[in-house]
């Protein structure tokens, strides 16, 4: 089934709220079971991937917050705009906590079939947040 191009956009900005304490519940509603990420070569792939990526997030910052700035939405694809923050609290992909309070800017691209997450994409300014980490 088809869904409408404003039901896609409410699944996709669901995606980030995996992010939040109670994410792991979302799984199962909006991610697809052969779900395929395109931007963490550093995570395993699918569903299985992204539970990692998730505990990485969980791990590395506290206080993690993000305000999606736009969403737009054509056919099976949504992209959105975020800025997000935290407190680099914990390991973060080999670099240990500084405490120091980060934002950035990510763009998301996300296919949805069926009422689910079926393909992602992320492009981020990963040389500011380095920067701001001390990297």
């Amino acid at each position: 089934m088809i869904k409408s191009v404003e039901e896609n956009k409410a699944v996709a900005s669901r995606f980030f709220d995996l992010f939040q304490e109670e994410g792991a519940t979302l799984l199962t509603e909006i991610i697809a079971d052969d779900f395929v990420h395109h931007s963490w070569p550093w995570v395993s792939a699918g569903v299985a991937g992204l539970k990692e990526l998730m505990a990485m997030v969980a791990t590395g910052f506290s206080e993690f917050q993000y305000t999606i700035e736009d969403v737009i939405a054509e056919g099976d694809k949504v992209v959105i705009r975020i800025y997000e923050e935290g407190v680099h609290t914990g390991d973060l992909v080999g670099i240990s906590a500084t405490g120091r309070r980060v934002h950035y800017t990510s763009i998301h691209i996300m296919r949805i079939e069926n009422g689910k997450i079926v393909e992602h994409w992320r492009e981020q300014d990963t040389m500011g947040l380095m920067q701001q980490l001390g990297a």
